[in-house]
């Protein structure tokens, strides 16, 4: 049981952090390309 509550609290993790990734792309992705970042 501790090695499943192990693999599901990574798996929100790297869950959560893809989801922080995402955001940050679509947010600089969405800016002017001339603008300095």
């Amino acid at each position: 049981m501790w090695e499943h509550h192990t693999v599901i609290t990574s798996l929100r993790r790297c869950s959560y952090f893809v989801f922080l990734l995402e955001q940050i792309l679509i947010q600089k992705l969405a800016q002017p390309r001339h603008l300095p970042a």
